[in-house]
């Protein structure tokens, strides 16, 4: 059976030959067609929370899988002083002690959602990362997310600015974030980062502090001598530190 428009448990691939799935918006009144592209809308947002979950829970399964055959095929302890000689020279050498069991779970992952969803290894890592991080430290907020009222993208956003927002701090910044959602018309890219910074900084200072000597760690430059001139001694040299943005009015 082939897909048809409307239907919501579609069991077939593809449309059947000629199927034409516009044609049947053709003759809906424009209230019609705002309700269809609001639930349509709707349906994106529910299903890209699905595809985050379901992404998520697949490393995991993958993982635990690969951790249960590794440990049925070695225990980790050494039998002998040689073979322990042995793996902590390998250790030293930076010889990774698992690579012959094969990828790892999150590998595995990776490659099982790229070929069935047509992403880079680089987009499948992302989409993996990012269904962890709404299931452990975002859940507030991806309820946001599939309720439609933030984009992927904005999550994304909401993602990267919490990054150094430590464990403890980070449900009472994702709580105050869902919140605030909530509370607010549809905003820009640009005033949905100064929301989260905002909070951020409200209830993770520390967190701010931290991001903020991260980047400046970034910035340094250090000049060394190459071989195609004068010997110099290296001087390090740190870009001047850019004025924050004013902080959004709540």
């Amino acid at each position: 059976m082939a897909f048809e428009f409307g239907d919501t448990t579609p069991t077939g691939d593809l449309p059947g030959e000629g199927f034409d799935v516009l044609e049947p918006l053709a003759g809906l009144s424009a209230e019609a067609l705002v309700s269809t592209a609001a639930y349509s809308a709707t349906m994106n947002a529910v299903n890209t929370c699905r595809t985050l979950m379901a992404a998520s829970l697949l490393h995991e399964q993958r993982e635990e899988e690969y951790l249960l055959h590794r440990s049925g095929l070695h225990t980790g302890q050494a039998q002998s002083v040689d073979e322990l000689l042995n793996k902590t020279a390998n250790a030293a050498a930076g010889v990774d002690p698992y690579a012959e069991y094969g990828p790892n779970g999150f590998e595995q992952a990776t490659a099982e959602l790229g070929a069935a969803l047509n992403l880079t290894a680089a987009e499948a890592r992302d989409l993996i990362r990012t269904g962890d991080a709404m299931r452990y430290r975002l859940p507030l907020t991806g309820t946001a997310l599939a309720c439609a009222r933030i984009d992927l993208r904005r999550f994304t956003i909401a993602l990267t600015r919490t990054d150094f927002v430590d464990d403890a701090t980070m449900p009472i910044v994702d709580a105050h974030l869902a919140e605030a959602i909530l509370a607010r018309d549809p905003m820009s890219t640009t005033r949905f980062t100064a929301l989260v910074d905002q909070i951020v900084h409200k209830h993770a200072p520390d967190a701010v502090r931290r991001r903020n000597d991260h980047a400046t760690r970034d910035r340094e430059v250090t000049i060394r001598p190459t071989g195609s001139s004068p010997a110099a001694p290296a001087s390090p040299a740190t870009c001047p530190t850019p004025t924050p943005p004013p902080s959004m009015p709540s």
